[in-house]
């Protein structure tokens, strides 16, 4: 089973997500308040400071458009296959 079928690397980013959203949301509800005196946040207050941080440093395009390449060469020739999926 190839490891970049849509199968597996879609519930794997999705996992992903859902884990850095939990990081985010414990670095600041341990580091924040403590610091600056601001209130704890919750899941999805996290997640919108994820989304917004991700809109203004322009880092969709790197999760949204994955690619992945073989390439087989037999004697003289070479064959190239890419398959991308996400948004191009």
């Amino acid at each position: 089973m190839n490891f970049f079928s849509p199968w597996i690397l879609i519930p794997l980013m999705i996992i992903g997500v859902f884990i850095l959203i939990w990081i985010l949301k414990w670095l600041w509800n341990t580091t924040m308040p403590d610091v600056f005196g601001l209130k704890t946040i919750t899941y999805f207050q996290a997640f919108k400071i994820l989304v917004l941080s991700m809109i203004l440093t322009g880092s969709w395009s790197s999760l949204l458009s994955i690619s992945n390449t073989d390439t087989v060469t037999m004697g003289n020739a070479t064959t190239t296959k890419t398959v991308k999926f996400g948004m191009p």
